[in-house]
Parts: structure tokens; sequence; C-alpha cells
């Protein structure tokens, strides 16, 4: 009787142990989801000011050194962002697998 009540204690804290384990992986993988959003948000964002850009030179506006700085700036920004989301995006691949292990 004894071994029973230990080994229902001993389950009971493992079973404890696994959803405390799974309630911290969910909340990673929400995190990663929220962020893999926003960096999907803002390389919307960072496309658009280009491609304004991009829009401006096809009309003809002059290509001033200015004009292609601010283009040139803007490429780089996408690039960036396109890296931000690869990682984020990444990072929520992650959650999910940890997720499955837990």
């Amino acid at each position: 009787m004894m071994e029973q009540l230990q080994s229902g204690k001993m389950n009971e804290e493992g079973v404890k142990k696994v959803m405390e384990e799974v309630g911290k992986a969910l909340n990673t993988v929400q995190s990663a989801w929220d962020l893999a959003a926003a960096a999907r948000q803002a390389r919307f964002a960072a496309a658009d000011a280009l491609s304004a850009l991009q829009e401006r030179e096809d009309r003809g506006d002059p290509l001033t050194p200015d004009f292609v700085n601010r283009k040139l700036l803007a490429q780089d920004q996408l690039a960036a962002q396109e890296q931000s989301e690869i990682l984020a995006i990444t990072a929520y691949q992650t959650a999910i697998a940890e997720l499955e292990r837990a």
C-alpha cells in the first residue's frame, strides 16, 4: 500500500513537471510567433519604402546623390529586415521542436 502511495506521488510530480515544461514551451512558441510576425511586418514596411523609391525613379525623378543614397539605404534596410525575419522564423521553428520534445 505504501509503495502504491509513493508511486502515485511520483507520478503526480512527474505529470506536474511535464505540464510546467509544456507550459513554458508554449509560451516560447507564442513569443517566437509574435516576433516572427513583427519581423514580417518590418520587412513589408522596408519593401514598401524601397518600392516607393523605385516608383519615383521609374517616373523619371533625377538620380541625385541624395536619392541614390536613400535608395541604397532602403535596399540595405530591406536586406536587414529579411535577415531578421529569417532568424525569427528559425527561432519559431526551434520553439516548436522544443514543444514537441516537452
